[in-house]
């Protein structure tokens, strides 16, 4: 990490505001239902075959004691059952479909095919959104001088960056080649922040939009999330519906022609892709 992107980091942390989504408590937290989790378990099952209980969790991205709790219910209605263990907890146990899971599992198909990370409702993802926008990030001239001490820089300079960065709006640099504007450009974006939380998936009005794409996002590992298969991992400490990214769809854009740079506030927009049997057409979000 460098300095400016540790600068970024500190400045987004402002109190009251947390730094990334915090992970669901209850069911409702999630802005699901439990039958809609149901479903999206059983259609996992049903396309990727027998699964532990940690393997179903890394799969559709929500707390285990959400899992373990709909995957309780699907034994006692006989739809899904344990084939054997590979650790000390349910969380190594290995679930499969019954016949009766299967046929439910179908039917499940038949009204959405997406199997995946459970989607983030289209409220929560604005609400977030609006959450990671540099409007709450606010830096002093002592956070530009670090920022920048790998330039050599005019004090007026840091006059006129400070106020421009706190303004949260779009800020033109111009001038001769060589003169240092897209490193001054790259700077302040790394300064504010560039990775950004997006969800893997989006539910709007009954649909669900594929946002995550690994062709133009790329995650940031998070860390206290290793665990053996076998065991329950640490209590998450996030939501993981949510991705960290650091790609060119969801980084503090920057645009650059030749004798310009231009940096853009605010979020890049962010393809999205409908799932199986969405009627959604919409490539932007």
């Amino acid at each position: 990490m460098t300095t400016s992107q540790a600068l970024g980091a500190a400045a987004y942390r402002t109190p009251g505001t947390p730094d990334r989504p915090p992970p669901p408590h209850t069911v409702a937290d999630t802005g699901l239902t439990e039958e809609f989790i149901t479903d999206l378990l059983l259609k996992t099952l049903y396309t990727q075959g027998a699964r532990t209980g940690q393997q179903l969790v890394d799969v559709v991205r929500l707390p285990f004691d959400f899992v373990d709790h709909r995957l309780l219910d699907l034994q006692q209605r006989r739809l899904c059952e344990v084939r054997g263990t590979t650790g000390h907890s349910r969380a190594g146990y290995i679930f499969d479909l019954t016949s009766d899971g299967r046929d439910r599992a179908r039917a499940a198909l038949e009204a959405s095919q997406y199997v995946g990370a459970a989607p983030v409702p289209l409220a929560q993802y604005g609400l977030w959104t609006m959450r990671q926008s540099i409007q709450h990030v606010k830096v002093t001239r002592q956070d530009v001088e670090a920022g920048f001490q790998q330039m050599v820089l005019d004090p007026k300079v840091y006059e006129v960056i400070g106020p421009a960065m706190n303004s949260a709006r779009s800020l033109f640099l111009y001038g001769g080649p060589g003169n240092g504007k897209t490193f001054i450009s790259e700077t302040i974006a790394g300064m504010l922040g560039g990775g950004l939380y997006i969800p893997y998936a989006v539910e709007v009005d009954g649909q669900i939009l594929l946002l995550y794409d690994p062709v133009h996002h790329h995650e940031i590992p998070e860390e206290g999330l290793e665990g053996d298969g076998g065991w329950i991992k640490e209590t998450e400490p996030y939501d993981r519906r949510f991705v960290r990214s650091a790609a060119s769809g969801c980084l503090r854009a920057i645009s650059s022609t030749a004798g310009s740079c231009r940096w853009k506030s605010g979020l890049t927009s962010s393809r999205c892709t409908p799932a199986p049997n969405s009627p959604c057409r919409s490539t932007a979000c």
